[in-house]
């Protein structure tokens, strides 16, 4: 997993003649998040397509481009049919100890029997992100992942993220529209038609709501967009 230094310049992305995105320079470092947000119509989803391969009509380039991408998405897409284990399997067949070993670590070694069908909210997105590990990703892209958790299982899925990326020393691109979770997990921020800000908090004063709270009203008019 992981390797060095990913480079991202997209100096102009446009649809049918209308600029969606202009002027992006953005580096992903291995063990570190760099939080994508910004309104509904940024560019947020075209910035993804493009880091992870599947939009290459731009101008700029992605050095070096990834290989493979794990995806992690705000429907964890399992097939209800299979097991947890099953569905992990999938991404990297004849690997049961790896399979297994991922399942423990996000929290689901004693479920993977169960099938996917009978998983809340949130043990499903947990499915998901032992499923785009499995690939042993170049990067990991997390397109909204806790929209719709209740707050204590959204904010264990993101200390489980923010360390799973620390641990495999993963390049990650994480997208949002809320600023509370962009300050938790991103080393860096890029406002998409604003600036980027570096986040200078410990982990321990990324979980601590004074510290996030304090961070956000210093840059209350960077995320005026939310």
């Amino acid at each position: 997993m992981a390797g060095g230094l990913m480079k991202i310049s997209i100096a102009h992305k446009a649809y049918d003649g209308q600029t969606i995105l202009k002027d992006i320079e953005l580096d992903l470092h291995p063990g570190e998040i760099q939080v994508i947000c910004g309104p509904s119509g940024a560019g947020k989803s075209t910035l993804l397509r493009i880091v992870a391969g599947l939009d290459e009509d731009f101008d700029g380039h992605v050095t070096p481009k990834a290989e493979k991408v794990g995806f992690v998405f705000q429907e964890p897409r399992l097939l209800p049919w299979r097991t947890v284990r099953d569905n992990v399997a999938l991404v990297c067949p004849n690997e049961d100890s790896q399979v297994d070993g991922l399942l423990e670590e996000v929290g689901l070694g004693a479920v993977k029997d169960r099938m996917a069908s009978k998983l809340s909210l949130g043990m499903a997105r947990r499915v998901s992100l032992a499923r785009a590990l499995a690939v042993k990703p170049d990067v990991l892209i997390l397109d909204e992942p806790f929209v719709s958790l209740d707050p204590d299982r959204a904010e264990a899925l993101r200390r489980l993220v923010f360390e799973t990326v620390q641990k495999y020393q993963l390049k990650a691109l994480f997208v949002t529209h809320i600023p509370s979770e962009a300050i938790q997990l991103g080393s860096r921020i890029q406002v998409l038609k604003g600036p980027v800000l570096e986040v200078p908090l410990t982990r321990e004063e990324r979980f601590n709501t004074t510290f996030v709270l304090q961070f956000l009203q210093e840059n209350e008019t960077v995320f005026a967009f939310s």
